[in-house]
């Protein structure tokens, strides 16, 4: 397994939004359950006393494997201040969602040990939960949200380190 620090929430938020309409800073995020890069269901309010910070990736673009290889030391470095990333790929080299192994050959090459590789198995990208992350659909893309899952960045282009300094 992940051996991801998780919890869950006492009183779960109450979502802003329950679609895959784009959220934006203030929109509390509705929780969804994807399967790692083990097989396991992870639920984004198992997070919930973290925060989080989501990157919207696909596993074919050279640019998110490269920033993707440089999570696993923010995790270490921030990990207890709260902060807990997720990784969402939308898509393998075939447009299809990433299975399994492809969602830990990410990890693995990327160097991820304790962050969740998430995939979505819906059918379009407006309907994914990926799509509820994205404005542009530029890759890779970031998201912040704060512990009672309010998003505070939804794909603004900033870095990790300027997310991080400025969130958490």
């Amino acid at each position: 397994t992940g051996g991801y620090t998780v919890g869950w929430c006492e009183t779960p938020p109450s979502p802003t939004l329950t679609s895959s309409v784009p959220y934006v800073m203030g929109d509390v995020v509705d929780n969804f359950t994807l399967s790692d890069q083990y097989g396991q269901d992870v639920d984004l309010y198992s997070f919930c006393d973290r925060s989080v910070l989501i990157m919207s990736a696909a596993a074919w673009s050279s640019p998110d494997v490269v920033m993707a290889a440089t999570l696993q030391s923010y995790q270490d470095a921030y990990r207890d201040d709260g902060l807990q990333i997720i990784v969402l790929l939308f898509s393998d080299a075939y447009g299809d969602p990433p299975d399994t192994s492809e969602l830990m050959a990410f990890a693995d090459g990327a160097g991820i040990s304790d962050i969740p590789v998430l995939s979505d198995s819906s059918t379009t990208l407006v309907d994914s939960v990926f799509g509820a992350f994205e404005h542009d659909f530029y890759i890779p893309s970031l998201s912040f949200l704060d512990t009672d899952m309010t998003a505070l960045s939804v794909d603004e282009m900033l870095s990790i380190s300027e997310l991080i300094d400025t969130h958490l």
